[in-house]
């Protein structure tokens, strides 16, 4: 399979194509065919060196695609089933092992395109318990309930920052 990869970091010319094997699931992992990739600002801090992460790796932390193989603990999810996931490094590359607890189901008629941002707010707890049925069939919590980081929060300050208010900075009161 096909990946890109960063051998040494660096500028862009550090990410390379690289052929490799198709990775085999862990016991509780499943191997996703991607469909889709979440390309974002904080896979050039890895490619750069500023978050530190064993090399070679492969960048990319959210993606969607149909499972292809599965650990022989999984239970939740079978080879067919449309999922997402965010967090961990590897989507640019054609499959990827993912843990099964981060990976969440795509409801019918949402795209693996509209799926990749989405898996972002949708925590790991509620993915177990079933907390909170929203529209589609997505189940989730308020975004940054779980921990997560997410577009247009506000910081220590009380500053809004991302695509909010067309990207701008502005002070709540």
């Amino acid at each position: 399979m096909k990946a890109i990869q960063v051998k040494q970091v660096g500028g862009p010319e550090a990410m390379q194509v690289a052929e490799l094997p198709v990775p085999q699931p862990k016991p509780n992992e499943a191997v996703v065919k991607l469909a889709a990739s979440g390309v974002n600002f904080i896979d050039v801090y890895f490619r750069e060196g500023r978050y530190k992460a064993p090399l070679p790796l492969t960048l990319g932390q959210e993606g969607a695609g149909v499972v292809t193989a599965v650990g022989a603990e999984v239970k939740s999810v079978k080879a067919g089933d449309r999922v997402a996931w965010a967090g961990l490094l590897g989507s640019y590359a054609e499959c990827a092992a993912v843990a099964v607890d981060r990976l969440v189901p795509i409801p019918q008629g949402v795209t693996d395109q509209q799926a990749v941002p989405v898996a972002r707010y949708v925590s790991a707890e509620a993915r177990r318990d079933g907390a909170g049925t929203c529209r589609g069939g997505w189940r989730g919590t308020a975004p940054g309930a779980d921990g997560a980081q997410h577009r247009g929060a506000r910081d220590r300050d009380g500053f809004y920052h991302g695509k909010g208010e067309a990207g701008a900075r502005r002070r709540s009161r």
